[in-house]
């Protein structure tokens, strides 16, 4: 049954993603056409429109310069690196 949901919710995304790329001004689809597809038939506009949705946490992720310095530090006091 989930692989089945899964199917129609990926068929779904990918007719709507051919539409918003559709070559031919008058064939691609508008705001209004995005709003009106199936892909977002549950999506409630009104909130978005009014502002009222409950905001998303901003998780912080390790920055690159962090990681790239454990990456450095495990390198080289490993024993792997010396033979």
């Amino acid at each position: 049954m989930d692989f089945i949901l899964l199917l129609v919710a990926a068929a779904l995304m990918l007719t709507l993603i051919f539409q918003l790329l559709e070559l031919d001004p008058k064939k691609r689809l508008d705001f209004a056409g995005v709003r009106e597809h199936s892909w977002f038939k549950d999506f409630d506009w009104k909130a978005i429109e009014s502002q009222s949705l409950p905001r998303v946490p901003i998780i912080p992720v390790a920055s690159f310069l962090h990681f790239s310095s454990i990456y450095c530090y495990l390198m080289l006091n490993s024993s792997a690196g010396t033979r």
